[in-house]
């Protein structure tokens, strides 16, 4: 059965070929490079089954995207967006991930643009992997692009 944080873990798999590895769970380092993702999960809830305990469950993952060009911050967006929905097909990892909303700030602070995307991604928990839950290998195609995770 997978577990939660290695469901939650495999985008950070995603996320790196975007910015030349520097994506983030939760928080930036200080001194990072831009343009960088850093991704949390704000909310999870259980598959209402009616018939006992759930075996689907839905996480909320918000990506944020940050650089310091606002039209490569949009087009890293949209890389992401595309990444996310080619692999949205029902696999080992996820059952489904579906994109819900996008809003777009100058973040004054770090003096650079963000992006903010959010996914509800569709995961289950009675699933028996005998591995950790990997991207590592594996090619997706999207946008008439191929994109292969390296080992």
């Amino acid at each position: 059965m997978p577990k939660r944080s290695e469901v939650i873990d495999a985008f950070t798999g995603l996320f790196s070929s975007v910015v030349d590895g520097r994506a983030f769970r939760s928080i930036l380092p200080q001194g990072i490079m831009f343009p960088a993702i850093r991704y949390e999960v704000v909310g999870q809830l259980p598959h209402n089954t009616f018939s006992g305990p759930s075996e689907l469950d839905f996480l909320t993952i918000d990506v944020h995207i940050y650089d310091s060009n606002n039209a490569n911050c949009e087009a890293i967006a949209e890389q992401v967006r595309g990444i996310l929905e080619a692999v949205s097909t029902p696999n080992e990892t996820f059952g489904s991930i579906r994109f819900k909303e996008s809003g777009d700030e100058y973040a004054q602070g770090l003096s650079k643009y963000h992006i903010q995307q959010e996914y509800k991604v569709s995961f289950s928990r009675a699933v028996k992997v005998d591995n950790a839950l990997t991207f590592e290998g594996q090619t997706i195609q999207f946008d008439g692009q191929t994109l292969t995770f390296a080992q």
